[in-house]
């Protein structure tokens, strides 16, 4: 945004429309009553889920359907859009490799219109756990909210190109290539959900088991009286059909709502007053959210006489219509708890819309844990067959079987996600970046316009990331440097590492004997199995052994109580409840294995948040996990892996690149070596020892590489100060370098430095001949 520019009020922005609307006679809400056909509300709907938006969202999204005099309730995200495309794609890619026609429609493009302008929605979730992912106390949770970009369907369209006969796209003579736009497939409204019948009878249903005193003894007109706690109404032949009558009964059922025994609102009988007008506003309100949910009439009279009134309100008071239609949605909810039980929205679901997504689209899990959920399910039997079951009395007595750890079906039904997972393109991008790293970030280091940063295979901006002083933008693909240096765009190498996890399988060998004077240990009582990379998100070392039990590596048998699992600075055994984090002491050439006591470990965790800040302590945690992951890489893991940067075009990005890779490389056995973990970011002896490791390695490479001692001296500083997460702790920009320093006067760096600099056989023969001569 430019310095100076005022922040868009949604608020503010939203009831100026409703205000234009109103003056117009367009009120958002109101539906006409057909007395031929029923009531047909058509409210606002995502066009992918075909869901109605909430209260709020309903006002302004109703407001845009009647700007544009559309009787079409679909509303896109640019994200479902481009979800469909992807779909497409990968299905015409999939027809095309079994040597099956393709269909031209899948190769149209879903696309917004040129020159279209998106309307913000507010969207709400609840947050229940801190930035360090740690529950948060039930008095500190609280709703957060963000504003959404959505178009209409008539803002959308299917863009539909001309390719020759090998399958490429025709250009034009301006290079660009030839399409024809079409728009979307036509809205057809579905049929009434309820008959005349039906509707007259949940009306009579809920005015019946409401209880309300009812008086028919007014000629030509409708109130409720507070003082009496009675509803006034003419009799129900005094209404041009019984439609009309219900729908008069049902608003001032929504007044009723209001007397002190029940919802206790202000109800005033002065309809000069303010509060009156704002209580008809409610009741309106109310009672299009009862047509929309049970199918009733709705209540149209024209109220001219509050008309003037409400305008003026809403002009006072920005947040009035939105405060109306919370309290309209609770007043809605009461009514509805009388209606027949057969009758409520939650037990007769509603006919899905015909969108503009197909039938695939809709099959896409919402998460890729649901994606999981039906196979996981149909291997549990034989799964729960093959665990231990107990002895019967009859059976001979013989040695108990070792038991493992009982999977439950919230394991079953949420295994690890593989990071190359094409399911997870399914989601929305928000929900895509933020569980996997297939994307190339980049922070830009000025405010973000159309024309300031490349187009090309963008995926996302995301303005409210905190990483960089202008948010954030993903890529699909990696830039050039020059193409970044170019836009002001940094590179964010770490991102891919930091939404995935490595995990390592150990099974227990079988003449692996546990005593007292004979502690297990790593690498001479266990056999590595197998490894594979998770998306981080909902990845648990339950899960982990939920699918190694599911899916025992090929030829292997399935994971047991004392096998091990590895992920992040983590050594876990399964045990018969649950399982024991294990504690790495450096022995000779191997690693003794101790259980840490589990009422340890929250004590241990929240000693170190405290030691260095939680701010820190998350750096410290990323840079961690960067590592570990990094570490568990073959180098052709990490060419291919999505999101990970590799060869560029510039020089001291590459070698950034691949001193990251470096200091990963050996990083899970200096760590283990000298106790690091998760719970050690202030263990300066532990980290020093280990980075100056490194440094040592890494300089001693360089030297017998032949590469001068400053240009290696200044690169391994620089590769400590990134990458170690201890120089995050630390606070000290010159960690890193102090370190290479160190490693250059090491007695292994000055061994090597001698050997170099002594005189070569040749060299001293020709020395000796010469003082021969």
């Amino acid at each position: 945004m430019p310095k100076g520019a005022k922040k868009m009020d949604i608020y503010e922005k939203t009831t100026e429309h409703i205000v234009s609307l109103m003056q117009e006679g367009k009120l958002p809400w109101q539906q006409a009553w057909d007395s031929e056909a029923g009531t047909a509300l058509v409210m606002p709907v995502n066009g992918k889920t075909n869901h109605h938006y909430n209260a709020f969202n309903s006002f302004l999204l109703s407001a845009v359907m009647r700007e544009k005099e559309s009787a079409d309730p679909r509303f896109f995200t640019m994200a479902s859009l481009q979800e469909q495309n992807r779909i497409f794609a990968a299905r015409v890619a999939r027809l095309r490799q079994e040597g099956k026609p393709v269909r031209p429609e899948l190769q149209w493009e879903y696309r917004v219109k040129k020159g279209s302008t998106a309307v913000p929605i507010i969207q709400k979730w609840h947050v229940e756990r801190d930035k360090n992912k740690r529950p948060l106390p039930e008095a500190e949770q609280y709703w957060a909210r963000r504003i959404t970009p959505v178009f209409h369907a008539s803002d959308c369209i299917r863009r539909e190109y001309e390719y020759d006969k090998d399958g490429n796209r025709k250009l034009g003579e301006d290079g660009k290539p030839l399409y024809t736009d079409h728009p979307l497939k036509e809205y057809v409204p579905k049929a009434p959900v309820y008959t005349h019948e039906e509707q007259y009878e949940i009306a009579e249903a809920i005015l019946a088991a409401s209880g309300a005193v009812i008086r028919h003894d007014q000629a030509d007109g409708a109130f409720f009286l507070p003082v009496k706690d009675e509803i006034h109404l003419p009799p129900k032949e005094a209404f041009p059909n019984l439609g009309g009558y219900y729908a008069t009964a049902l608003h001032e059922l929504a007044h009723w709502t209001g007397h002190e025994s029940r919802m206790n609102r202000e109800l005033s009988t002065d309809k000069t007053s303010p509060s009156y007008a704002r209580e008809e506003l409610r009741a309106e309100l109310a009672s299009t959210f009862l047509s929309l949910d049970l199918g009733i009439p709705l209540s149209t009279a024209n109220h001219a006489a509050y008309l003037q009134s409400w305008i003026q309100d809403l002009k006072d008071d920005k947040m009035v219509i939105f405060k109306a239609a919370t309290d309209a949605r609770k007043i809605a909810d009461y009514i509805k708890g009388f209606a027949p039980e057969a009758f409520r929205i939650d037990a007769r679901p509603i006919p899905a819309e015909e969108g503009v997504l197909p039938k695939e689209a809709d099959k896409t899990p919402e998460t890729p844990a649901e994606a999981h959920k039906e196979e996981a399910e149909e291997k549990a039997p034989e799964e729960t067959a093959a665990l231990p079951q107990e002895k019967s009395e009859e059976a001979p007595e013989e040695k108990p079987a070792k038991e493992t750890p009982a999977i439950s079906a919230e394991e079953l039904s949420s295994l690890p996600v593989p990071v190359t997972d094409d399911r997870v393109l399914a989601l929305p991008p928000e929900a895509q970046v933020n569980m996997t790293g297939r994307f190339y970030k980049y922070y830009p280091t000025h405010p973000v316009t159309l024309n300031s940063i490349p187009t090309e295979n963008l995926y996302l901006v995301d303005s409210t990331d905190k990483g960089g002083k202008y948010g954030a933008a993903y890529y699909e693909k990696q830039l050039s440097a020059s193409q970044a240096a170019e836009h002001g765009l940094t590179p964010d190498y770490h991102y891919f590492a930091n939404k995935a996890v490595k995990a390592i399988i150990y099974y227990r060998k079988d003449s692996a004997v546990q005593d007292a004077k004979k502690p297990l240990q790593l690498n001479r009582d266990y056999t590595k199995v197998a490894e594979a990379n998770y998306l981080r998100e909902g990845t648990t070392m339950a899960s982990i052994y939920a699918q190694f039990r599911l899916h025992p590596p090929q030829g292997q048998r399935s994971i047991q109580a004392g096998d091990l699992i590895e992920a992040d600075s983590y050594i876990c055994r399964a045990e018969e409840n649950g399982f024991a984090l294990q504690q790495l002491h450096k022995y000779r050439r191997d690693f003794t294995l101790l259980p840490l006591p589990p009422k340890d470990l929250d004590q241990r965790l929240n000693a170190a948040v405290d030691s260095v800040g939680a701010e820190t302590f998350q750096t410290y945690l990323d840079k961690l996990q960067q590592n570990f992951y990094l570490a568990g890489q073959s180098e052709e893991t990490l060419e291919h892996h999505p999101g990970a940067f590799h060869e560029t075009d510039d020089k001291a990005e590459g070698e950034r690149i691949a001193m990251q890779i470096a200091y990963a490389k050996d990083f899970r056995e200096r760590a283990f070596s000298e106790g690091l973990s998760t719970y050690t970011p202030s263990d300066q002896k532990g980290w020093h020892d280990a980075d100056l490791q490194f440094a040592v390695e890494e300089l001693g490479e360089s030297l017998r590489r032949g590469e001068k001692e400053d240009a290696a001296q200044k690169r391994i500083g620089a590769a400590i100060q990134r990458n170690s997460p201890y120089a995050a702790v630390s606070q000290n920009r010159f960690y890193g370098a102090n370190l290479a320093v160190e490693a250059l006067r090491s007695p292994a760096i000055q061994e090597i430095k001698a050997k170099q600099n002594a005189p070569r056989p040749q060299q001293r023969e020709a020395a000796v001949a010469q003082g021969v001569r």
